[in-house]
């Protein structure tokens, strides 16, 4: 569930955020060769993550969130299934990328946010993925 997550953002020094910025800069310049170089892999990921993720349950009826969406792959695959899917990145640019997806599916929502403050309340998904994304360990 999301509880483990829960007061993550208080937790973070001075060094974590130097950190986090610098990461933040470096995926606002990138997301585009990252989509063309890492992309075909990611995506080839992705059923298997979301297979995961659900573990059963009724994709049709689940509520699923992809933290660190970049151009979306994962989340594709969750909304192709039927799931209602929130894509979550911190860098608009990869947000960007994933825009295109919102016109293929309604039940798929981009979100700017940051994975260790994440702006929803403690068990509001079914279903939770962070395919390639780093998260502090707390």
């Amino acid at each position: 569930t999301l509880r483990r997550f829960a007061g993550a953002s208080r937790r973070r020094g001075a060094a974590t955020d130097a950190f986090s910025d610098l990461e933040h800069e470096m995926w606002q310049r990138g997301a585009t060769a990252y989509d063309a170089g890492f992309g075909p892999l990611t995506s080839q990921a992705a059923p298997t993550l979301v297979d995961a993720a659900l573990g059963g349950l009724d994709a049709t009826r689940a509520t699923f969130l992809d933290v660190a969406t970049g151009p979306g792959f994962v989340a594709d695959e969750a909304a192709s299934r039927g799931c209602e899917v929130v894509a979550l990145d911190f860098s608009s640019e990869m947000l960007a990328l994933a825009e295109p997806l919102t016109r293929k599916h309604a039940k798929l929502t981009l979100k700017q946010g940051d994975a260790q403050a994440l702006p929803f309340a403690d068990e509001s998904f079914d279903a939770v993925t962070v395919a390639f994304g780093r998260l502090p360990e707390w």
